[in-house]
């Protein structure tokens, strides 16, 4: 009988001490589900954020997965140097690496590794025999630009024509070179004086030849369109278009912004606004910031929900003495030089103007130099700032006058800048300007894939613009959204990215956010600095809390199964004593 209530009493241990673990390990695992679940609830915008970074990213390293190839332009003559950039400018929107060089400095080892070389002179076989010889032990294809006046009794001609892919372009004060394609060559493009043919573009295997110098006008369309076979980038033939409604400042009419945003997005046209958040009169002292004037920011949010993206024209479009939207910013047009100390002048200008757009909720997704005129070194400070500029391009430090409307898309070189550049000019308040516009575009059809781009600006009849938007239209052209493709800003303290057509901005460095946009009364990221750091540290508080009990968890466990292995012992021994 003793042996049977010892047993008893056994069973009853074992199972009170297994209901026990069982309740027990419900009650902890039901604990810790709980807490991973809103561990994983607050960690679910972190990784989106983290995400979406990762995806950028990924997206910039991958955007050219081709190796680019290597170009050399060189040039004999400090006059050629404008025309070295415009084929550098040029080079840009195919998968080409190009760098300039005046001809003294080449050597063997200069064009080790370069596939395409540019050789701008007008003296013809004097120079192109030294560079050929240099060349000659690589597999290098060559183009001269610029033909043989250097042979006595050689001189240019005025043509008044040029045929390319078997169409005739008139041509206007227009002066070519003399060349003399080798016997091997094709002469593809051909120029006229109205009694004489002559060749004005020829190519061989490695050598290719055009006979001038002069490529900023017609005869430059043929040239950029050529250099598709040059480069054996075919392209496909198409073009694509954008309106930029221009100077948008705190002085902008808001209902005449709206109006335009309504007629565009009514013909379901994508759109930029080239905005200046800061308005400057030095003659009246007066100062206007587009945070003093709530309703020209409600409609630019306006434009902005019915189709526009924000292009920064600057932060103030004015320099010296000059009035906002009339002055020059980053070019200093009274004695035509860089700015003094630009970089710290470019930089804060650029911090100010992205950190009070932003102040408002306001994205610019691209940068516009007022009146197109930078230096060089200023593009390079840009770039650092914006990875696209809609502009034409200023193609020397040593004079604002000369500039470079490239046809189509590029990529400024030195930096990897992408450029969206304009190309028909500005909406005029005379009646029979726009007809002008839409006639240039038919020049600009010789580039299979050019742009046609105007800007508008808002004092001018909305008549004019519809009558430009009417002609675009016709041409079935693909309007550019900047916001469906890949374009960022960054400061060190602030970015703006786009994700699947998403603005992203963010916030980094609250307190220079604030001092550069002279304000803290908006915070345009996602969450404040407060509630970030809060969250930062609340979530990985509440995973070490967790981590600590799933350890304490182990521990007991292992704790209550050596206790339970204990005892059964001590009733096993004390059943055999008995």
């Amino acid at each position: 009988m003793a042996q049977m209530q010892t047993n008893c009493t056994i069973r009853r241990n074992k199972d009170y001490f297994s209901m026990l673990s069982k309740r027990k390990r419900t009650s902890y695992l039901l604990l810790i589900s709980l807490l991973t679940a809103f561990i994983l609830t607050s960690l679910a915008p972190v990784s989106i954020a983290y995400a979406a970074d990762q995806a950028q990213q990924n997206a910039a390293k991958n955007a050219n997965p081709v190796p680019k190839k290597q170009g050399l332009i060189v040039y004999n003559d400090v006059k050629h140097q404008a025309t070295a950039r415009v084929i550098w400018n040029l080079t840009g929107h195919f998968n080409i690496d190009a760098r300039i060089m005046s001809q003294d400095q080449v050597t063997a080892e200069a064009l080790e590794g370069i596939n395409y070389l540019f050789a701008i002179s007008e003296r013809g076989e004097a120079d192109f025999a030294k560079l050929r010889a240099l060349a000659e032990p690589f597999s290098i294809r060559m183009m001269w630009v610029g033909g043989d006046t250097g042979t006595i009794g050689m001189q240019k001609m005025n043509i008044i024509d040029a045929t390319y892919m078997g169409q005739k372009h008139p041509m206007r004060n227009h002066m070519i070179a003399p060349i003399s394609p080798p016997s091997t060559s094709e002469v593809q493009i051909t120029a006229s004086n109205g009694n004489d043919v002559y060749p004005l573009g020829y190519s061989d295997d490695r050598e290719w030849g055009f006979a001038s110098t002069q490529l900023l006008d017609k005869i430059g369309l043929i040239f950029a369109d050529w250099l598709h076979l040059f480069f054996g980038e075919p392209h496909i033939q198409g073009h694509e278009a954008f309106i930029r409604i221009e100077d948008v400042s705190p002085t902008t009419d808001p209902d005449k912004l709206k109006a335009i945003a309504d007629l565009l997005s009514e013909r379901d046209i994508p759109f930029m606004i080239a905005t200046i958040p800061l308005y400057v009169n030095p003659d009246t002292g007066k100062k206007m910031s587009l945070r003093d004037q709530p309703k020209v920011v409600e409609a630019l949010q306006y434009a902005v929900a019915h189709g526009a993206s924000i292009v920064m024209h600057g932060y103030t479009h004015q320099y010296y003495q000059s009035e906002t939207g009339e002055g020059f910013e980053f070019w200093d047009a009274e004695n035509d030089q860089p700015v003094p100390n630009e970089e710290l002048y470019t930089e804060e200008k650029l911090e100010r103007g992205i950190a009070l757009l932003m102040d408002l909720g306001l994205y610019p997704l691209a940068f516009e130099p007022p009146h197109y005129t930078m230096s060089q070194r200023g593009y390079q400070i840009a770039n650092r700032y914006f990875s696209t500029m809609v502009a034409s391009v200023q193609l020397t430090d040593s004079t604002y006058a000369i500039s470079q409307a490239i046809p189509y898309r590029s990529r400024y070189q030195s930096d990897g800048m992408n450029i969206i550049p304009e190309t028909l000019g500005y909406v005029e308040e005379d009646p029979g300007h726009v007809p002008l516009m839409l006639t240039r575009m038919n020049d600009l059809k010789i580039v299979r894939d050019s742009l046609f781009s105007a800007f508008y600006h808002t004092t001018i009849s909305i008549d004019l613009l519809r009558e430009l938007v009417d002609g675009l239209q016709k041409q079935h052209v693909s309007f550019i959204d900047l916001k469906k493709e890949s374009h960022s800003v960054r400061t060190d303290f602030a970015s703006i990215q786009l994700n699947d057509g998403q603005i992203i901005p963010k916030i980094t460095n609250q307190d220079k956010f604030e001092i550069a946009s002279e304000s803290g009364t908006h915070k345009p990221s996602s969450q404040p600095k407060w509630l970030t750091n809060f969250s930062f540290f609340f979530t990985w508080g509440i995973a070490i809390v967790v981590g600590i009990f799933i350890l304490l968890f182990i521990l007991f466990m292992i704790l209550l199964k050596k206790r339970k292995k204990y005892r059964l012992f001590q009733e096993e021994d004390s059943s055999n004593d008995r």
